[in-house]
């Protein structure tokens, strides 16, 4: 059969109906009038969820991802955290993997372990931004990545490709709806999906699909630079964002998007940043009520992917 995505059929000539689905939850083969079976070549589905960084978000937040993501999914869950990191969620609860990354390990190090020359610090030279400067451990945008490069080389390495695909993420994304996972297609190996929002004209570094071919890369989107520092001299002054798409094209990966179901949250004022907004509309869940959306646009679009029938222009949002 010529269809990758056609794993399931259900039809019916009475309603002259015939779909096709790539997930199926359950399997009803007691529905009046139609007939549901699973083709015999369907392959297995296994999704790897990866939440790394500091545990933070917030109960709501935490109970958001198991109920409407990883439940829905049947996804494992690995977490990577500091070696200090000691607080107890139920994501910690929840996880199949915990990896802990040793705190003495800064991205500087990361780079200079690769059995590659120093050069890249000639490139950054200068650039006077956070996430590079030699004096500070840098931002999440910079630690992350070099979290995930640990965890790959000393963790998942003979594990990742038990799973056909996996989302790299944090803690502290609400999920607002029911979402499984869009599927990438075989021949799209290359592919890695973000939510549609946009971030900083670049891609968003906290949230990403990738699939089991492309896990490497994904992992170790750091290595291009660290190999050849010099083919960035033009992009490494960019934000992280923008660094980010750069790394990814570098990796022969192709960027796709898809409809936002969840947004960053806060859960008191002093995680607020320039970009968040107070959750005050009065059909909000009694568990994020109050709290704070880090950035605007994502919210607003998860809201639409989530209620399209809602008249949105209705709803206040107050910057804080």
């Amino acid at each position: 059969m010529g269809c990758d995505m056609c794993n399931y059929i259900s039809y019916s000539q009475e309603w002259k109906d015939c779909s096709w689905y790539f997930i199926c939850d359950q399997l009803h083969v007691d529905v009046p009038h139609f007939q549901t079976l699973k083709l015999k070549n369907a392959p297995p589905f296994r999704l790897l969820v990866t939440m790394s960084g500091q545990i933070r978000g917030g109960k709501a937040a935490w109970n958001s991802a198991i109920r409407n993501f990883i439940t829905p999914n049947k996804a494992d869950l690995a977490l990577i955290l500091h070696e200090a990191e000691r607080k107890e969620s139920i994501l910690t609860k929840h996880a199949t993997y915990l990896w802990r990354v040793p705190r003495s390990v800064y991205w500087q190090a990361h780079l200079d372990g690769m059995n590659t020359s120093s050069n890249w610090r000639r490139v950054v030279a200068g650039k006077h931004l956070s996430h590079w400067s030699p004096f500070r451990n840098g931002t999440t945008g910079i630690i992350r990545p070099m979290m995930h490069m640990y965890a790959f080389r000393n963790y998942m390495s003979n594990i990742s490709i038990s799973y056909t695909h996996h989302v790299i993420t944090r803690t502290d994304f609400y999920y607002a709806c029911v979402f499984f996972v869009p599927p990438i297609l075989p021949q799209q190996n290359t592919r890695v999906v973000v939510p549609d929002v946009e971030y900083n004209n670049g891609v968003n570094d906290k949230w990403m699909l990738c699939t089991r071919a492309s896990i490497y890369a994904c992992f170790n989107l750091y290595s291009a630079f660290a190999e050849h520092p010099e083919r960035f001299e033009d992009s490494v002054g960019m934000n992280v964002e923008g660094f980010t798409k750069t790394l990814l094209t570098a990796n022969n990966l192709t960027v796709s998007s898809m409809s936002s179901r969840m947004f960053t949250i806060g859960a008191s004022p002093k995680e607020r940043n320039a970009n968040a907004v107070a959750i005050n509309q009065p059909k909000s869940k009694d568990e994020v009520f109050g709290l704070y959306a880090k950035v605007e646009s994502e919210y607003r679009q998860t809201l639409k992917t989530c209620f399209r029938s809602e008249d949105l222009d209705n709803i206040e949002m107050r910057p804080e």
